[in-house]
């Protein structure tokens, strides 16, 4: 007498809807060349065809299966059940215990993967596909840590989500949350809102990514000059709970020989670095924030700052204006309170901040040049003049 084992699905088995499953199983006689297969969803039996003609002439103990289209009939008591055709021996049967028939899902995007990074508050539309009748869903954000990818915290986006079941692709325009993960570790999961995603119906990102923050550089703006040796005050805005960040300044003439300024030779590679080790803390997150930055002595009209989060400096920044860092002049002689006779001498005297500060030319208002022909002085600090 032949004796027949469903191998699949089994009490672990979660078919999609809309997929096209195997059901397999095996006997333990060569000569029951035809087979009955039904499936029952909770009491009911359904008659998969062509009824009594299914193939099983195989050896004895060889795995058997046919292609099984899956219902849109929602069930965790799913059931298969083989059996003889042989009208006389009916009763020899093999039945699976419960397993699922669930909803299918298919993420479309954000589907992770690459460099894909998305900023807090911006709109990213989450697009899925989905296979049967399935009313409402909820969407999560799950922040993996990437040490053990079995642990993981999640956040809801939306819950009790309803779908417009006439349609097979799903659209919700999600508003990125302020969770930024300076490594690629962020999924996007649908699920079935009738069971929780790991009994029931889901799907997640194929691959990780990153939520990152912003900045905008609100001065030094374009054309900014900054005054060597003095406080200046860098603000900048912050997207996102960004609350170390480092800034650094650089030259965006370095590739052009013929203006290069040997006194501000920084790069993007090898910068200054405004902010030293450890980093500037007192960032607002999600507001204005400002450094004050002790000039240096190191002239240029080609500077730039960066500003970059703290934990994800090459892709969380923004960069200023250009701005220029020049000398200055203190003019100590005469101050604005004197009185000068005509045909008198007198001394004219300043005081400079800057090294680059090499050549020096003295004019009055309106203007006249004090140097011949406005030529160029190249000692500073004192000059005698004639009323």
């Amino acid at each position: 007498m032949p004796r027949f084992t469903v191998i699949a699905p089994n009490s672990t088995s979660k078919w999609p809807v809309g997929t096209t499953q195997q059901i397999v199983w095996n006997c333990s006689s060569a000569n029951e060349p035809l087979v009955n297969i039904t499936y029952y969803i909770g009491s009911t039996e359904y008659v998969i065809a062509p009824a009594g003609q299914i193939d099983n002439d195989f050896p004895a103990g060889e795995l058997r299966s046919i292609n099984f289209d899956v219902p849109d009939n929602i069930t965790a008591d799913f059931r298969v059940k083989v059996r003889s055709s042989n009208i006389n021996r009916e009763d020899i049967s093999h039945e699976t215990g419960s397993a699922k028939i669930v909803g299918y899902f298919n993420i479309s995007t954000p589907n992770g993967g690459g460099t894909q990074n998305f900023t807090v508050g911006g709109t990213v539309p989450i697009t899925w596909e989905r296979q049967g009748t399935v009313p409402y869903v909820h969407l999560y954000l799950l922040r993996y840590d990437l040490t053990n990818t079995s642990n993981y915290t999640s956040t809801a986006i939306a819950l009790d989500l309803a779908q417009n079941l006439s349609l097979s692709y799903n659209t919700f325009n999600w508003t990125v949350n302020d969770t930024i993960t300076p490594d690629f570790s962020c999924k996007i999961l649908v699920s079935d809102r009738s069971s929780p995603f790991t009994t029931g119906g889901y799907d997640l990102s194929d691959d990780y990514f990153k939520i990152k923050g912003a900045f905008s550089v609100l001065t030094p703006a374009e054309g900014s000059r900054l005054n060597t040796g003095q406080p200046y005050n860098i603000t900048f805005n912050t997207t996102g709970n960004i609350t170390k960040v480092r800034i650094i300044a650089y030259s965006t003439d370095t590739n052009d020989s013929r203006r290069f300024n040997s006194t501000f030779n920084y790069t993007l590679d090898k910068p200054y670095n405004v902010t030293n080790s450890p980093p500037y803390n007192n960032t607002t997150g999600n507001g204005l924030s400002n450094y004050t930055w002790g000039v240096p002595d190191n002239a240029t009209t080609f500077g730039m700052l960066r500003v970059m989060d703290w934990y994800d400096q090459d892709t969380t920044y923004a960069e200023s204006g250009n701005f220029s860092i020049v000398g200055t002049f203190d003019i100590t002689q005469p101050d604005g309170n004197e009185s000068w006779i005509v045909g008198t001498n007198h001394s004219i005297t300043w005081n400079k901040t800057g090294s680059s500060i090499a050549e020096q030319r003295l004019h009055s208002r309106p203007l006249t040049a004090l140097t011949a022909h406005g030529s160029p002085l190249r000692k500073a600090g004192i000059i005698p003049m004639t009323a």
